[in-house]
């Protein structure tokens, strides 16, 4: 073998040996948990699912005081999993900054937040305070209902404004979906409108499974089954139909988290902070979902998360998106269309800045009110009604399209 001949092997065995050597440290972790929203008093005395007359979001949210034991299990085990996989990365001892967990204003939430904090954060030596009790108090934080356009965007007055259009000029139903709303409301007495009412009611039945309620016989025709899952599944591609509706549910979330992976590669970050939790439900997870072009085939089960890893490997910065089951315990990982699966920082922002705002507290227009002769998530009656309920300006911004 020549000098040269050799020269060049041994630069050869010289690179595989760095190619080898890099490797792509985790740098920041975002998790969106995807917890259902329940059913307000669902602990009621009769064997029978009795379904609330109010089939609406505001109303869920704000009215739920609790979750079903069986699901607190489920939000917990999300934070043992964590715990699992980035153990290594997070360490053992909480500290100060390390997470931020961030919860909507409303009691669901925050257990939700609560019982992930459980799971991922068992105190260790010094931390131990009751040697039979393995938890300690982590803190959350949670934005008013008001100015919360991370979490609650869907709330928003521009965000409903889109959604009524939608609902009045462009509700496309086929044969079998106006079949299922007509039989609910003839069979079931229900009041539903449009599919956004019957997803309401699909999650109304799912609980009723987890509290042991007995299913009334015009349910069991229906439930379980793909009718109604894909009339519920459609609920949440309408509240994905404009560009409105995704930087208000979905945008502002992607916003924070590029906003903060953005600060930690710039050193900016706090020093500890390791990981963000959100402690969202099924419309957020719908709604980021939609923006990454990612279908939904059915509706996360208890404990589901979907989590961002950062990471950087010779001084570049990737995403690496996974989906986390929940209850089966699987890990689905995400690759983008036009992207890898560690997907450059710089490259995901591309491919989602149309859906960024850059004020989504104007983009919000005002907390949502409801005027006589509107209802959540139904048409609106007419010109009046929607002056009454949306600012000159929110108009203005929505007719314009206007990026704000």
């Amino acid at each position: 073998m020549t000098g040269a001949a050799l020269l060049r092997c041994l630069l050869l065995a010289s690179l595989a040996l760095t190619l080898v050597a890099a490797k792509k440290e985790l740098k920041l972790l975002h998790v969106l948990s995807a917890n259902k929203f329940y059913v307000p008093d669902y602990d009621y005395p009769t064997a029978e699912l009795q379904v609330p007359s109010n089939l609406t979001y505001k109303y869920f949210i704000e009215n739920a005081l609790d979750v079903p034991n069986s699901v607190k299990m489920h939000l917990y085990n999300l934070g043992v999993h964590l715990r699992n996989m980035y153990g290594d990365y997070l360490g053992s001892i909480y500290v100060d900054e390390i997470i931020r967990m961030q919860t909507t204003e409303y009691p669901a939430s925050i257990i939700a937040g609560e019982l992930i904090n459980a799971g991922l954060w068992p105190p260790v030596e010094p931390q131990i305070w009751k040697d039979d009790l393995p938890w300690q108090p982590v803190p959350f934080v949670y934005t008013p209902a008001i100015e919360d356009t991370v979490l609650l965007g869907s709330l928003c007055s521009n965000f409903e404004y889109e959604t009524h259009k939608i609902l009045k000029n462009h509700l496309n139903l086929t044969t079998q979906q106006t079949e299922v709303i007509d039989y609910i409301r003839t069979k079931g007495h229900v009041k539903v409108k449009n599919p956004i009412h019957v997803s309401l009611l699909y999650l109304v039945l799912q609980n009723s499974i987890e509290i042991n309620k007995r299913h009334p016989d015009w349910v069991k025709q229906i439930f379980p089954g793909d009718a109604l899952l894909n009339v519920t599944l459609t609920a949440y591609e309408l509240l994905s139909k404009t560009t409105v509706q995704k930087r208000l549910n979905g945008g502002s979330l992607l916003k924070h988290i590029i906003k903060e992976s953005k600060e930690r590669i710039k050193g900016t970050l706090h020093h500890s902070r390791k990981i963000n939790v959100f402690s969202g439900d099924d419309r957020n997870l719908a709604g980021v979902l939609s923006i990454l072009n990612i279908s939904m085939f059915d509706l996360p089960s208890p404990g589901a998360a979907l989590i961002f890893e950062l990471f950087e490997e010779d001084g570049n910065h990737f995403f690496k998106i996974n989906y986390y089951t929940g209850s089966s315990n699987d890990t689905i990982p995400y690759k983008l269309e036009g992207c890898d699966l560690f997907c450059p920082v710089e490259n995901f922002t591309d491919l989602v800045a149309d859906y960024l705002p850059e004020n989504e507290l104007s983009l919000c227009g005002s907390l949502v009110y409801k005027p006589p002769g509107m209802d959540d998530d139904s048409e609106p009656d007419g010109a009046s009604t929607l002056s009454a309920s949306l600012t000159f300006f929110s108009v203005f911004v929505v007719y314009l399209g206007t990026k704000i």
